[in-house]
């Protein structure tokens, strides 16, 4: 699953990217996410970005895969 977010700066953000787990490794990620993109481009939407974290691996491999490149890293935090 996957969704093309419109956040209030106006920005379109690709989230919620997920592969189920007895899935991943089949090229699913990869296929949502080229897709997707894909109607954004159709709809006129010519810039897409995304968060992921930074231990996410093999997330970073499928964006980078379909063109995505690092723009920025950061750091979450969280109430302990």
């Amino acid at each position: 699953m996957g969704a093309l977010v419109r956040w209030g700066s106006g920005l379109r953000v690709l989230t919620s990217v997920a592969t189920s787990t007895e899935l991943r490794g089949r090229g699913f990620a990869r296929t949502l996410v080229r897709g997707t993109l894909g109607v954004a481009h159709w709809r006129g939407i010519r810039w897409v970005g995304l968060g992921v974290s930074h231990a996410n691996i093999p997330a970073q491999r499928v964006y980078e895969n379909v063109g995505f490149a690092l723009g920025a890293n950061f750091t979450n935090y969280v109430e302990a």
